[in-house]
């Protein structure tokens, strides 16, 4: 299972990972806003999850940017996670 504290970092992650590709807000605003310590943490925690820096993900399209980071993952719940959402947490 997942513990309740990484099940919620996962979500804000995801979160701010949707709103990375959908939006002009800049790094420092959405780590803030999804309650990451600094830019630097949420790059770091986000480097660590989806195998690139949000810099890297920004400048991809939402698809190829999901199709990178699927192939850089051998974990299959990681996978699911990139390919469906959050679903296969619930």
């Amino acid at each position: 299972g997942v513990t309740p504290a990484k099940f919620f970092r996962i979500l804000r992650l995801a979160h701010g990972h949707w709103r990375l590709l959908h939006s002009d807000a800049s790094i420092a605003n959405i780590a803030d806003d999804y309650q990451f310590a600094d830019a630097s943490h949420f790059t770091r925690i986000y480097r660590t999850f989806y195998g690139i820096t949000p810099a890297q993900a920004r400048k991809l399209s939402p698809k190829t940017c999901r199709k990178t980071m699927q192939n850089l993952h051998s974990d299959k719940r990681v996978r699911d996670i990139l390919a469906g959402g959050l679903s296969i947490l619930a």
